[in-house]
Order: C-alpha cells, then sequence, then structure tokens
C-alpha cells in the first residue's frame, strides 16, 4: 500500500504509451544508459516536498481518467469521427505500401453542377484568371506540351469580348509567355508567379520586385549545382526570379532525401533573405524563392486591378464574375483569397484540377474539361465565335 506521507518517485520510459499523458513522473531513454542512471540519482536524491507534489499530481491524474472515462472519451471521439466523415469523399493515392487513403471535403464539387453559365450571361464585368501549365496546356512527365489551336482561340475570344478581363497568371517565364500569346494583346499575363506583370491591351511588362531582392540567387545556384551532381537524374532550371530543382528522374527514396537535406541546407544560408523553400512531393520539385513573389500577391494585384476597372466603368460590385481556374498547391493561394477578399460577392468560382485537397469550391478533370468550359463561356454569349482557325490563328500556332 502507498504510503502517501512518504511516496516514492516514478521512472517511466519515454517509449511507453502513458508517457505523453501521465503527469508526476521522470522519464527516461532507456537506450541512454548515462541518463537513466541520472534520473535514477534524481529520484533517489528527491526531497520528500516534491515527491508528495509529483505523487499527488500521477495520484489525481489517475483518479480522474478511469476506466469509465477512457471508455466514454474512445466512443465519443469515435462518434465524431464518424459524424464528420460522412460529409467527406474520399480517393486512394500512392501505391502498393505507400498508398494513402485521402479525406475530401464533399462540397467541392463538379463545375458543371454550378449555375456558373447563368451568373456568366447575368454580369456586367468578369474577370478569369487561369493557370497555364497543367490547365489549359497538359503537361505529361513534368515536360509542358504544345497548347492546343483550340483553347488558344477559346481563350482569345473569351479576351476579346469588353465584358471579360482574362489573365494567365503562371510559374512560366515572360518569353515563353510572350511566345505563346505573343499576338493575343487582349490577354493579360502574369509571369514566374508574379514576378512579372503585363496587362490586358499594353506591351510593357512590370516588375514586382527590386534587382536586390533576387541577389540571394548567386549563392543558392551554387549550393543547388552540387546537390545536382551528387544526385544522378535531378536538374536545375533557373527562372529570372527562382529556382527549382528537379529530382522526378532519381531514385525516389535518394532524390526525396536529397531535397529535404538541400532545402534543411538553403534555409541555413538564406536565412536573412526573406526567401522560401516549397517542396512539392507529388511532383518532385524543390522551389526556391523570394519570399513577396507568389501567386497569392500577384493576385491580389490582379482583383486590384479589376476593381478599378469596375470604379471606371461605375459597375457594381454584384453584377461581376469572377473565375480561377488552377492544378496546384499554388494556385490553391489563390483560391483562399478571393474567398477572402470577395466574400461579399456571390458570383466566383474557384476551380482547381482533379480531384485532390484542395480550398476551392470546384474541379474540372483535366485539360480538356477546362478547354470545354472555356468554349461553353463563349457560346452562352448567344454570339457568333468572333475568330474561328483563321490564318491568323494557324500562324500564331506555329510560331509557338
Amino acid at each position: 500500500m502507498l504510503d502517501e506521507e512518504n511516496p516514492g518517485s516514478l521512472i517511466i520510459s519515454k517509449f511507453m504509451g502513458c508517457y505523453r499523458n501521465l503527469p508526476g513522473v521522470l522519464s527516461v531513454n532507456p537506450l541512454r544508459l548515462d541518463k537513466v542512471s541520472l534520473q535514477i540519482s534524481e529520484a533517489l536524491t528527491m526531497n520528500i516536498e516534491k515527491r508528495k507534489i509529483l505523487h499527488n499530481l500521477r495520484y489525481n491524474y489517475v483518479i480522474k481518467h478511469n476506466f469509465d472515462y477512457w471508455a466514454n472519451d474512445f466512443i465519443t471521439e469515435l462518434s465524431s469521427i464518424s459524424s464528420n466523415n460522412s460529409q467527406k469523399k474520399y480517393m486512394e493515392i500512392g501505391w502498393g505500401s505507400q498508398t494513402k487513403l485521402i479525406a475530401l471535403d464533399a462540397k467541392v464539387k463538379h463545375l458543371n453542377k454550378s449555375n456558373f453559365i447563368t451568373t456568366f450571361n447575368k454580369s456586367e464585368k468578369r474577370l478569369i484568371l487561369l493557370d497555364y501549365g497543367g490547365t489549359i496546356v497538359e503537361r505529361q512527365n513534368n515536360i509542358l506540351l504544345k497548347p492546343s489551336k483550340d483553347i488558344l482561340n477559346n481563350i482569345l475570344q473569351l479576351s476579346i469580348d469588353p465584358k471579360n478581363i482574362v489573365i494567365i497568371v503562371s510559374g512560366q517565364t515572360r518569353k515563353t509567355l510572350e511566345n505563346v500569346f505573343k499576338k493575343c494583346k487582349s490577354i493579360g499575363l502574369i509571369a514566374e508567379k508574379g514576378a512579372f506583370i503585363k496587362w490586358p491591351n499594353t506591351t510593357n511588362w512590370i516588375k514586382s520586385y527590386k534587382n536586390t531582392d533576387i541577389e540571394w540567387m548567386k549563392l543558392a545556384n551554387k549550393t543547388i549545382q552540387n546537390y545536382t551532381e551528387m544526385t544522378p537524374g535531378s536538374y536545375k532550371e533557373s527562372k529570372e526570379t527562382y529556382i527549382l530543382w528537379n529530382y522526378e528522374n532519381s531514385d525516389p527514396e535518394y532524390g526525396k532525401m536529397q531535397a529535404y537535406e538541400l532545402s534543411k541546407y538553403l534555409g541555413q544560408i538564406l536565412k536573412m533573405k526573406n526567401v522560401v523553400r516549397t517542396h512539392y512531393q507529388m511532383s518532385r520539385l524543390l522551389e526556391i524563392k523570394f519570399k513577396n513573389i507568389s501567386k497569392r500577391n500577384a493576385t491580389k494585384i490582379a482583383l486590384g486591378y479589376f476593381q478599378s476597372q469596375l470604379l471606371l466603368e461605375n459597375i457594381d460590385r454584384n453584377d461581376t464574375f469572377v473565375m480561377s481556374i488552377g492544378n496546384d498547391i499554388s494556385d490553391d493561394k489563390i483560391c483562399s483569397l478571393i474567398s477572402d477578399k470577395f466574400d461579399d460577392i456571390k458570383n466566383k468560382y474557384t476551380v482547381t484540377i482533379g480531384l485532390r485537397p484542395t480550398t476551392a469550391d470546384f474541379y474540372l478533370n483535366d485539360v480538356d474539361e477546362v478547354s470545354n468550359i472555356i468554349r461553353r463561356l463563349i457560346s452562352s454569349n448567344n454570339n457568333e465565335p468572333i475568330i474561328r482557325y483563321s490564318r491568323f490563328m494557324d500562324s500564331l500556332y506555329k510560331k509557338i
């Protein structure tokens, strides 16, 4: 029987299940014998006042958290999880032993189940934000294919309507976007995730950063090149304002380990440079860029531009339509921003490509569905197509 006037001390292993819950104990790592001996010494020499305090902590916890408590807690939590999960959809990702079951919010519906055509037609001014790679252009093995004439034609037709502001928000370089949309002056372009911006019907690019903001690239480039040489199958892509390290063709485990190590090392040497590292595990990419250059910040500027047009044309916010379509984590930042900034606007549609964990409200399955959606927006106005595979479009396509 325990002597409450002269209680002992309790030492437990950090590997025991109760270690994280039970208060008033001395814990040890049994693999560190030197630490174990120190804790035994502490337990044997502890004064009576401290032993009583620790004993009371343990005693009160055990009395309160009895069998009934744990049984009821388990059943309550199980019921809560079951109730919450009934509102979710599930999908499998990965293969073999790496397979995981991902719970998705059931509110994410296919865009065709919404009333986007009706609200599009009723609106007086519209903003359409489109990602490039993986959204309007197919991506195979991390390589972007040539955009189809269909989708280029559809986007151009959409942008010519004076009610529409169409902006491509991409991580691609401005040179790439210029080559694709060279003669589509009515389309706005945002390159390198917001580093460069060209508004519709203008010719000049606007920089959103200072030259000192990207001085870190010289230091990072050398380090990343060293990791590239040490990691067979990896390669480095240097943009004007950020760097991508791709290890898709490397040994899966070794490449992943190198990516984590590279990210950690860059975090140390670039700590004061306001540089962020983003690890895209599904694409097997490590992205390194200046903190303030992001699709989220670029979207803030685009929304500001849209609002300025509303003021110029004296259009009420309730008579507007906003749609964004993207396919990855960086595009989810756009979705959440639109939800936050335009919370008073009902006619907004944030769309992701593929059913996945996302902040978007709707999804489309692939690039072909994106093209079909844009085609439906054009035809819904009951206007004849403005351009139909003309020599202009054919010549533009050949130059891409």
